[in-house]
């Protein structure tokens, strides 16, 4: 007789009981056949099991979890292994989106990444969660505090008694936890509305801003460069395995500029983990198939400010991935995915040749992917041209053949960058997207941004660009 836990996975029909269908859609009782003893067995054991975890739930009914956390993951790698056998018997390796893009009948793909996606971050924000509690704890915060600082903002106290209408600055004595939620808060939100970069010293403060961006950020990212678009699609190529494994073509080098606390690097990585779970890397007959490795250096204004943060993000990113996969933290796949990323100073206001740039523009020539995540709009009052005059209006896509190059080291990122590189915009509105595209245009780039696309992403980047180099200067095509 079948347990209970495989006919409930079967699903046994309890007319018949036969599986791969329902009692009311049953062909024997259709033909007006009576119950089998095998279909009455099944309604048995599935009575019994639910009279079992009532007793274990102190009488309460509960709906049986027949799907499991990776539930559409699982299906799609049963999928895929349908189509990594080639007519030559070679096993072969496939980006499932694409392959996707072929059928209607696999729509569970987009299921499948988001699931994962959301599986990993969950084990990501509570093991970042404990260690941002822990280190507020040894600098001597209050539990009621941190209770607060911590707790899902809508939860969180928005005001603060008799005071709550002063503006306050950084020498004001209050209390520690209001600093974030109350004046840090305004003081970011005033740098993004004049253009200027905001201030990310304050050391308890940047705990919660790390935790409450984490989730969001890592997801806009993630989810654009799992979007179906022509350059999303390139660089998923460059995350997927190689055929066959090397040391080199085993690496993807990751320039993350403004990421402080390391979230592009585990957004990538959680790519790079989910291409390489679809491929069912057991059933390949090339064993040397791993995940690709991604090796991140981070540049940042406040780089000592974020250092520590970083540390700890990073360290929580690989209890959790190990947690997620069921594997050792020092297990080769976790060592593969969970490089630690280094972290240095850099100013996109100023030029590459700068001496403050010195250790970015050493890393751009082998950079295959450069990210800028919420940093470019902050910085507009010195990477756009005349910006007095441009931040009344905003330019519409239609204008910005009337707007000069943009400054500082994005320009010269655009211009030095390898052919083949790719560079992903996210930001709070597009006000520096015309200008960027119009100087990527004469540098040999394409790109695909919010204004391209027909549909947004869902829960992705509401304004975004991305951008892949394809040749030198655009001249030379003529």
């Amino acid at each position: 007789m079948a347990s209970s836990t495989n006919l409930i996975s079967k699903g046994l029909c309890f007319h018949c009981g036969n599986p791969g269908h329902s009692i009311a859609n049953c062909p024997s009782l259709l033909r007006g056949e009576g119950q089998s003893n095998a279909g009455l067995e099944a309604l048995q054991r599935f009575v019994s099991h639910r009279k079992e975890l009532r007793k274990k739930n102190g009488g309460k009914r509960e709906k049986v979890n027949l799907k499991g956390p990776l539930f559409h993951l699982t299906k799609l790698k049963y999928w895929m292994k349908q189509n990594q056998n080639s007519e030559q018997g070679e096993s072969k390796v496939y980006d499932p989106l694409v392959l996707a893009k072929q059928s209607d009948e696999c729509n569970f793909v987009n299921h499948a990444y988001r699931e994962f996606f959301s599986h990993v971050m969950n084990f990501v924000e509570k093991e970042f969660a404990a260690r941002m509690i822990q280190e507020s704890l040894e600098d001597g915060a209050s539990t009621k505090d941190i209770a607060n600082q911590f707790s899902p903002k809508p939860f969180r106290r928005k005001r603060l008694p008799q005071t709550h209408n002063k503006v306050f600055d950084e020498t004001d004595q209050i209390d520690k936890t209001f600093h974030y939620n109350y004046s840090w808060q305004l003081a970011l939100n005033k740098a993004v509305k004049d253009g200027i970069p905001a201030n990310f010293s304050n050391k308890p403060a940047i705990r919660v801003y790390a935790y409450d961006k984490l989730f969001p950020r890592v997801r806009y990212l993630h989810h654009l460069v799992m979007d179906r678009n022509e350059i999303s699609d390139n660089i998923r190529k460059k995350l997927l395995l190689p055929e066959p494994y090397n040391v080199e073509s085993g690496q993807v080098r990751v320039c993350a500029i403004g990421d402080g606390p390391g979230y592009d690097h585990i957004a990538l990585g959680i790519v790079s983990s989910f291409l390489y779970q679809s491929q069912c890397p057991k059933s390949l007959k090339n064993h040397l198939l791993k995940p690709k490795m991604i090796v991140t250096q981070a540049f940042d204004l406040f780089d000592k400010d974020w250092s520590p943060i970083m540390s700890s993000l990073n360290q929580s990113y690989r209890v959790a991935l190990s947690k997620a996969t069921m594997r050792d933290e020092d297990h080769e796949y976790n060592n593969l995915l969970v490089q630690n990323p280094t972290l240095n100073h850099c100013d996109i206001r100023l030029s590459l040749d700068n001496a403050k740039n010195k250790h970015l523009n050493d890393a751009l020539p082998n950079m295959d992917i450069i990210s800028f995540q919420y940093i470019l709009h902050e910085n507009s009052r010195t990477l756009l041209p005349n910006y007095e005059k441009q931040s009344h209006a905003m330019p519409y896509e239609k204008d910005y053949q009337n707007i000069d190059f943009i400054r500082g080291a994005m320009f010269d990122i655009l211009q030095r960058a390898r052919v083949g590189a790719f560079i992903l915009c996210t930001d709070s509105n597009n006000f520096v997207w015309p200008i960027l595209k119009k100087t990527a245009t004469v540098f040999g780039w394409n790109f695909v941004g919010d204004f391209e696309k027909e549909e947004s992403i869902a829960l992705g980047p509401k304004s975004f660009v991305i951008l892949e180099r394809v040749k030198k200067r655009a001249e030379e095509d003529e």
